[in-house]
């Protein structure tokens, strides 16, 4: 863990900035055997020195002693000391009070962080020491235990800091745990083996029997593990195969077969001839019915019968060799066997044929299987390989890949377990993942979550009867408890790193994290904003999203840590939002806004246009009285114009048409109707109407042309022909020449 925190620190800078931060906000001062100094408060609020030791003497003795200062707002600091305990001190009322119930006489703390209604005190000698304002009295003291890895590495520490995601950093050297952050749980550890005289926790291989787990170490023997955790039992030569529906679990030295009931406390062995010379990791076993199992030898296949105790070679055709533990699976609704092999390179399936178990096909394809595992589904199984998770039909052998594509950490994968709703564990080369079938996403768990294995072996994982799962790893045995799992809420703080206009730091002085807005002038229209994701855990899977509402339409989502640009920005007001995803791209916290403004050129302010807009106005009354004035001396000409004109036109109304005609032609009209002439008086009213609107529209003008007066003229002549009832004929003749010029003649000549 140490290692990979100092890797971080290394790459980030953000420790280092938010510890200068505290320490900014803490004096930490010692008086010497050579001289007496006093220990110093610093009030923020009112910028003046408090003088502790003229505060404390004489009821308080703090010469020659090494005493702590911590500051926890602008009034309340906290003294830890030598002999005193906790101090509260009041810088703003001059006052202060002693806290000693609970704590152990000889401790002396030294620093202390704020949790909550806790205060967690360091200390020299007592581990962390838990004081609670409440109750005002020290309540628990959490101390080193060489059996526990989750304990303090020493009892002994002088620096202890509490970050904004409750990471806590405590020690003399340096220990690191998130106080809200138990995930996972460890069986197995180093030392918790060393009774045992073994060095090594490595898990090669596991079997659960109800409360009790079989573990084989890679470097030792067997171990039995009761419900606790807590080893019952040891086994020097045997290894661990499986076990059977009736709670029997079978272990094996190569040779022989030990059937083990834990619960009962019953053993049973048996001995085989033909496997004489065999080691223990060379047998496989699978049970195939009522005390029926098939056994998986370097020399081949044997049926093996508990009730009559016979063995029985099988698949004699084939002359395979099934020379290591392999991974096996009776799929009970098809009676078929798979079976992988030959270092995991080969995957076959067999199958009981005319009552002799034979091969039935081949599946090999180039990948190896490490684990085979049985699906919810019908007629499914899950074959783990080094080509990813592959989901394999029974009926039709065919397969499905699920791979780093689809997201999965890693195409190395070891093993599963599937839950009743679709979503499945699964331990790959980069650890453990919980697949969400609903979200389609996979949530890894690190050794920052309690897993501390690097790798997980094959067919080493199952769930235990109160949902806890468990996988056997290169660092013993992990247990993560999904409820607890689900309900892990820890925020890391989103922060401004940097801000820069232009290429240029947008801040000269100050912190940027602490602007409010950013102002920018017209001719600053080019930001680069860093925002990071302060999680000590998993600060590189993290992500952040972020829109520019006003310029971006759609969220994006950047690695974290990183820069968030934008050049050519109009002016106007933008509101920068951002939050940080985890690496299943789920928001872990809250949407924070930066208001980003970019003023107007005064040229297009609504300043500067209203003074356009009202010297334009000014020209413009200018202008108008002038040409009002000329105006008025030349209306009073055109008035007397228009009223000759006047005069004429109404005269050239009263002319258009002979009153007498149009009375003559709407008698005839009516005429027509009288006499149920319908079709005689549409014709003529047409025509009628066409003679009015004719006439109406040359009445318009003075000077018409030709052809238009002829119109009118035909119009007329042929009413009065009709109205006659044909008493005349009539011919209109012009010269030719007469149309092909424009030629005008008066209205109603």
């Amino acid at each position: 863990q140490v290692v990979d925190l100092v890797q971080y620190f290394r790459d980030r800078d953000i420790f280092v900035e938010e510890y200068r931060k505290q320490l900014s906000k803490r004096l930490l001062s010692s008086s010497g055997n050579e001289r007496d100094e006093d220990l110093i408060a610093f009030t923020f609020n009112k910028h003046k020195l408090i003088s502790t030791k003229k505060l404390l003497e004489p009821k308080i003795k703090i010469e020659n002693i090494k005493s702590y200062l911590t500051t926890e707002n602008d009034s309340i600091s906290w003294l830890t000391g030598y002999k005193f305990g906790l101090l509260k001190l009041n810088t703003y009322l001059n006052k202060y009070t002693n806290y000693t119930a609970g704590l152990p006489q000889t401790t002396q703390l030294t620093d202390v962080a704020f949790y909550k209604n806790l205060i967690l005190c360091a200390s020299n000698n007592n581990g962390i020491t838990v004081f609670e304002r409440k109750t005002e009295r020290f309540t628990q003291s959490i101390k080193n235990e060489p059996t526990k890895t989750d304990s303090p590495t020493t009892n002994w520490s002088e620096t202890m800091y509490l970050d904004p995601a409750d990471n806590l950093f405590y020690g003399y050297g340096f220990d690191y745990t998130n106080i809200n952050k138990y995930i996972a749980e460890l069986w197995l550890s180093k030392k918790q083996i060393e009774p045992f005289n073994i060095s090594e926790n490595h898990v090669s291989f596991l079997s659960n029997n109800g409360d009790f787990t079989f573990a084989k170490l890679q470097f030792g023997g067997l171990l039995e593990l009761d419900k606790n955790g807590e080893i019952v039992k040891s086994y020097k030569k045997h290894n661990v195969l499986f076990t059977d529906s009736k709670a029997r679990t079978w272990l094996s030295d190569g040779s022989s077969f030990l059937i083990r009931d834990p619960l009962k406390n019953f053993n049973k062995s048996l001995k085989f001839k033909e496997f004489e010379g065999f080691q223990n990791w060379q047998i496989s076993l699978v049970e195939i019915g009522d005390n029926e199992f098939l056994i998986f030898t370097p020399k081949g296949l044997f049926s093996y019968s508990l009730l009559t105790n016979k063995l029985k070679p099988e698949l004699e055709n084939k002359n395979l060799s099934f020379g290591h533990t392999v991974p096996v699976l009776y799929h009970k609704n098809s009676g078929q066997v798979l079976v992988s092999y030959n270092w995991w390179t080969n995957l076959i399936v067999i199958s009981k044929i005319n009552g002799r178990w034979q091969f039935k096909k081949d599946l090999s394809q180039g990948f190896q299987t490490y684990a085979i595992e049985p699906s919810i589904q019908k007629n499914k199984a899950w074959l783990c390989t080094n080509y990813g998770l592959k989901f394999l039909d029974l009926n039709s052998f065919s397969i499905t890949t699920i791979n780093e594509s689809n997201g999965l950490p890693n195409d190395a994968v070891t093993d599963i377990i599937e839950e009743k709703n679709g979503d499945y564990w699964v331990t790959t080369n980069k650890g453990i993942a919980y697949y969400d079938k609903k979200l389609n996403t996979f949530k890894q768990y690190t050794v920052k979550d309690g897993a501390y294995s690097r790798e997980y072996g094959w067919g080493n994982a199952f769930k235990l009867k109160d949902g806890r799962v468990v996988f056997g790893g290169t660092e013993g045995i992990t247990l993560i408890n999904p409820k607890i799992s689900n309900e892990i809420k820890v925020k890391p703080k989103t922060q401004i790193t940097n801000i820069l206009v232009n290429e240029k730091p947008y801040l000269k002085t100050g912190n940027v994290n602490e602007a409010k807005i950013i102002s920018l002038k017209p001719n600053e229209n080019s930001i680069a904003i860093e925002i990071t994701a302060i999680d000590y855990a998993m600060a590189k899977e993290l992500k952040i999203k972020y829109k520019l509402e006003g310029f971006d339409k759609e969220w994006i989502s950047i690695p974290n840590a990183n820069n968030i640009r934008y050049t050519d920005l109009k002016e106007g007001s933008y509101e920068l939002k951002y939050q940080v995803l985890n690496s299943n791209n789920q928001a872990v916290t809250d949407i924070k806004n930066m208001p980003i403004y970019i003023q107007t050129p005064f040229q297009r302010t609504l300043w500067f246009r209203a003074l356009m807009v009202l010297s334009l106005v000014g020209l413009g009354i200018i202008f108008y009285r002038i040409r009002v004035k000329q105006i008025r001396k030349d209306l009073k000409k055109k008035e007397e114009i228009k009223r000759i004109k006047a005069e004429a036109e109404i005269n050239a109304l009263r002319s258009q048409m002979n009153p007498h005609f149009i009375f003559n032609c709407l008698n005839t009209i009516d005429s027509y109707i009288l006499l149920n002439k319908v079709d005689e008086a549409s014709s003529f009213l047409n025509k009628f109407s066409k003679l009015i609107r004719r006439i109406l529209e040359n009445s318009r003008d003075e000077l018409i042309y030709l052809n238009h007066e002829l119109e009118a003229l035909e119009l007329y002549i042929k009413l009065e022909q009709e109205r006659s009832q044909g008493s005349f004929d009539y011919k209109i003749r012009v010269k030719k020449d007469l149309f092909d010029k424009n030629v005008f003649v008066p209205t109603m000549l």
